[in-house]
């Protein structure tokens, strides 16, 4: 994020600090700043807060607060890391021939996997979720083909689906999920442990322009496909080079 990015205007920093501290709802169900623990995470009185809010954040404080509100430079690492080893992975199992490791057939990793938009009701934020699609499930269509303890866990802290695709296999959904939220970098914000625990810091602001999951899916089977094409095409280069018996 940085300090031209819209995320940063007045009137989203409540917002955005709303998510990252412990916060309260007011009577429309709506998240809603606690002054008090702003200020004492940032070591500024509650005037200083209120003032921000008003008016934006000094350049000189940037730095205290994206270390408050937004994700680490190492997680954001980890995920361009996580990104290049699914496309990898993408390669080998959109290959033709390729037999799927002992590993990813244990884990269900070749096999269709959801991935959801949820959003956090009252706090304005988006967190997108990768769970194992249940095949049984999928063919009856209707509610998102995935167990109940799964389900749970996605809506947890109140959270609503508000978007959500089948992939063919778990890392073309982490492909979606990662270039999503690499999409939505300046509009990024950490969530605080009492909202969210597991995937607290892939939110981001619910207004975040970015395409769909739809087009996301489209763009990777796109990229499947491609796969498929050039290891057929070598298949048969290479067959033909083959001096026949």
């Amino acid at each position: 994020m940085t300090a031209s990015s819209p995320a940063w205007d007045d009137r989203r920093l409540a917002i955005i600090l709303a998510n990252a501290l412990p916060s309260a709802l007011d009577r429309h169900g709506t998240r809603i700043l606690r002054t008090h623990a702003a200020a004492e995470a940032l070591g500024v009185s509650d005037s200083t807060i209120r003032r921000w809010i008003r008016h934006g954040v000094p350049l000189r404080r940037l730095d205290d607060l994206k270390q408050i509100i937004y994700p680490s430079t190492a997680i954001l690492e980890q995920e361009q890391r996580d990104l290049r080893a699914a496309y990898r992975a993408l390669e080998e199992l959109a290959g033709i021939g390729f037999t799927p490791p002992a590993q990813w057939r244990t884990m269900g990793w070749h096999e269709p996997h959801v991935v959801a938009v949820t959003t956090l009701q009252g706090a304005k934020v988006c967190v997108p979720r990768v769970t194992l699609a249940l095949e049984s499930r999928i063919r009856r269509g209707g509610e998102l083909p995935i167990s109940i303890e799964a389900s749970r866990a996605m809506r947890r802290g109140g959270a609503v689906v508000t978007e959500a695709v089948i992939t063919p296999n778990r890392f073309a959904a982490q492909i979606i999920r990662l270039e999503l939220l690499a999409q939505v970098t300046d509009w990024r914000v950490q969530i605080h442990s009492s909202l969210l625990g597991k995937g607290a810091s892939q939110g981001f602001l619910e207004e975040a322009p970015r395409t769909t999951l739809r087009s996301h899916l489209t763009r990777t089977r796109r990229r499947m496909a491609e796969i498929r094409r050039r290891a057929a095409a070598q298949q048969q280069e290479q067959s033909e080079l083959t001096p026949s018996s």
